[in-house]
């Protein structure tokens, strides 16, 4: 019974130094040093910030520069190199890096000049390992001679045409705009993309 204890006992011993040898004289852990990206984000160069980006207005001819970001998941910037995209290259091309332009590029890969073509709609991406940014729809419509705004028609009557009652009786009136763009005579409304608003004080 004692011999049986024993070489039990030696059993244990081997195996416990040879799992601290295997331990112990394995190579050292590695570090991937080139993160995979969790997002990407494509956002126009001259703006502040993308999160009001997702529309852009671009007349035909014209280019824009987009710059890509990657973040990890820490939402630490790392740098990526970038592959661009365009949905409709008919109307819209995206040089390889990040110019767009309303029209034709005559070189993707060193861009000078800008040949407009059809207006339309096309979005943008930038990806990076597989990861791609959520896209840009672009508008590109005919140079813009004139914007006008007028109520809509379709809106219920107030009790005046040129001031709004706050006790009426259904409650505070309000007015509800259209705008509308021209080149020249022709109405382009419909190429243009969303318009934005802003209220300005009278004089």
């Amino acid at each position: 019974m004692g011999r049986l204890v024993s070489a039990a006992l030696l059993a244990c011993v081997l195996i416990s130094c040879l799992l601290w040898i295997a331990c112990s004289s394995g190579s050292p852990t590695k570090v991937i040093t080139n993160q995979i990206p969790a997002s990407v984000s494509l956002c126009a160069s001259s703006a502040a910030s993308c999160s009001s980006g997702l529309n852009i207005s671009l007349e035909a001819g014209k280019f824009q520069t987009f710059t890509a970001t990657a973040r990890n998941v820490l939402n630490q910037v790392v740098t990526e190199t970038f592959s661009f995209e365009s949905s409709n290259p008919t109307v819209l091309t995206i040089s390889s890096n990040g110019s767009v332009c309303a029209g034709t590029w005559n070189s993707l890969t060193n861009p000078t000049v800008c040949t407009p073509g059809p207006t339309g709609t096309a979005q943008i991406t930038a990806t990076a390992q597989g990861i791609s940014s959520p896209p840009i729809t672009i508008y590109v419509h005919q140079h813009i001679t004139s914007i006008s705004v007028s109520k809509s028609p379709t809106q219920p009557p107030t009790l005046s045409n040129s001031c709004l009652s706050k006790g009426a009786p259904a409650g505070p009136e309000s007015w509800l705009f259209e705008a509308f763009a021209f080149n020249g005579g022709t109405d382009i409304t419909s190429t243009v993309g969303p318009f934005s608003w802003q209220a300005v004080n009278p004089t």
